[in-house]
């Protein structure tokens, strides 16, 4: 019972300031990882209830309208077998309402904070009965949210990395716990500026910080948005405790084909023979003539390698005149090697210069 106590409270302190609905906790309690071990189900929940009631470290409120449940394209990801990559649901949320309330002590992010009214000791009253989820849901529906506490929601972002003494402004702790709602998801730096509201300089700033001090980490990855055809390179950021290695098969394919040109006489061959090369590491895994042109497409853009003509007879020298004549000299088209995988990663993470402090 301790341990389905403590996943339903992280689950809770993972949607910050905002809060959950039920709704919400019942999906996020399903798709959690490891998976909750109790069936979410009509036997499951009113016993889910009761040890959420009993968390004192929650407190409920009421919204002035019902908020939709989350689903699983809420800024989620998933590998597409047939583009060999990942894909993300462009989703365009609103932007997030930045909240500090010293008073009380409360900061994160919420755009009902002020709206919303407190409903603790309708729910969990001091002498009384606690109100049943049946009467709950039937009383407040989707408007109903539960809020964990500022120190629970600081314990769930930190996870085992970083000082949960350390002092943030208010920026680094909502992009920190924008970041956390994604769970494995992790989000695209590229969101940050749009949902925080601040200038891509600032939320490049504050990324560093909070990946320079542990509590975030990033990865370079290779991805597609689900409403456009073009492939795009960026970071995605995830908490420390939900990092997790993601290794496409672009990227898997950029570091093999810069190992085969590294060994060739300048760095360079045919485009033909890297065709060969990819079919030869690929074959049964259904490399289609899609995937093969996304990935040259990925070379040249990246930097890697350039894509150039060479004559047929300055590549394997002059035909013999009697061969020749009559014949033009074809062009091949030819790859060349601009700077290894490793340099090439090395490169992206040269520009991230550490801070000389943490989280401030």
């Amino acid at each position: 019972m301790e341990e389905h106590k403590q996943i339903c409270m992280d689950e809770i302190a993972l949607e910050g300031l905002d809060g959950i609905t039920l709704e919400s906790l019942w999906f996020r309690l399903q798709d959690r990882k490891p998976p909750f071990r109790l069936p979410i189900d009509e036997y499951s929940k009113p016993f889910v209830w009761e040890l959420i009631t009993s968390l004192h470290q929650v407190k409920f409120y009421e919204l002035p309208t019902a908020r939709p449940p989350i689903t699983a394209s809420d800024g989620a990801k998933e590998f597409s077998e047939e583009l060999a990559t990942y894909v993300w649901f462009d989703q365009k949320a609103e932007p997030l309402q930045m909240i500090s309330d010293e008073a009380k002590g409360i900061r994160g992010c919420s755009g009902t904070y002020h709206t919303r009214q407190d409903i603790t000791s309708e729910v969990r009253p001091e002498n009384g009965d606690i109100l049943s989820i049946t009467e709950a849901e039937k009383r407040y529906g989707g408007k109903l949210v539960i809020v964990a506490s500022p120190e629970a929601r600081l314990d769930a972002l930190m996870g085992l990395s970083g000082d949960t003494r350390a002092e943030m402004s208010l920026t680094s702790y909502c992009t920190l716990e924008y970041i956390g709602k994604s769970r494995h998801n992790g989000r695209l730096q590229t969101e940050l500026a749009s949902a925080l509201k601040i200038d891509a300089k600032g939320a490049h700033y504050v990324r560093r910080i909070l990946t320079s001090s542990g509590i975030v980490t990033k990865q370079h990855l290779s991805y597609f948005v689900n409403t456009t055809s073009v492939m795009k390179a960026g970071r995605i950021l995830l908490l420390s405790r939900f990092h997790n290695k993601l290794f496409n098969t672009y990227q898997f394919l950029m570091e093999k084909v810069s190992n085969y040109l590294e060994m060739q006489p300048g760095r360079e061959t045919s485009l033909f023979n890297i065709r060969e090369f990819l079919l030869s590491i690929m074959k049964d895994k259904g490399f289609s003539q899609q995937k093969a042109k996304k990935f040259y497409e990925l070379l040249k853009s990246s930097g890697l390698t350039t894509f150039f003509m060479r004559s047929r007879s300055e590549l394997y020298g002059k035909l013999d005149e009697t061969k020749a004549r009559g014949r033009q000299d074809r062009q091949i088209r030819m790859v060349k090697l601009l700077k290894t995988y490793a340099e090439y990663t090395q490169e992206l993470d040269d520009q991230e210069k550490p801070e000389p402090s943490a989280c401030k």
